[in-house]
């Protein structure tokens, strides 16, 4: 078993361990950085500190939803365009133990390394 909160998205399951994540909330105003690398679609202010935000929606979208603020080496990072599925206790998938089972279907881990370094360059 494994802890953590699914979401979707785009078309794509994921899922990130209760360990990564720092809080859930209501999407805050979003304030772009003029010459921020392109991975980085502002900061927000979430329990009185300032956190990098990326959406992991294609294009440039604004509105309503969620942000999940996760760390990363210790580090935060705030992540829009995800739909939360569930939070709770998941099967780790036995052909792919980096994943895990939510009803028929697989939630691959969110590679928060890979988001950390989109944030940082813009690649």
């Amino acid at each position: 078993m494994r802890g953590g909160v699914v979401f979707k998205a785009g078309n794509q399951l994921h899922f990130l361990p209760a360990l990564a994540v720092q809080q859930i909330g209501p999407l805050p105003p979003i304030t772009r950085i003029p010459s921020a690398p392109a991975g980085l679609s502002g900061v927000a202010q979430s329990e009185g500190e300032i956190v990098p935000v990326i959406d992991l929606r294609e294009g440039t979208q604004t509105g309503e939803g969620l942000l999940i603020v996760c760390s990363y080496m210790g580090e935060p990072i705030g992540v829009i365009g995800a739909e939360v599925v569930g939070i709770g206790h998941y099967e780790v998938d036995p052909e792919q133990p980096d994943a895990i089972i939510v009803g028929e279907k697989r939630a691959r881990p969110l590679d928060l390394g890979k988001l950390y370094a989109r944030m940082q360059t813009g690649a």
